[in-house]
């Protein structure tokens, strides 16, 4: 698999972030390339249906 980074953000300390992404629910995760978002994904997930959306989209 392609090197990937993980970020947590706590979207009560980061305003700004939550709103500039629409963060309305948690847990929320985005896959960005180049500074673009290019997936997201709301909601719990098993490990294997992160890997392969990970997989699918970087």
């Amino acid at each position: 698999m392609t090197n990937v980074d993980f970020v947590s953000l706590d979207i009560e300390e980061a305003i700004n972030t939550a709103t500039e992404f629409s963060i309305r629910s948690v847990p929320q995760m985005y896959i960005l390339k180049n500074g673009k978002v290019v997936s997201q994904k709301v909601g719990a997930s098993d490990y294997n249906t992160v890997s392969a959306w990970i997989k699918e989209n970087v």
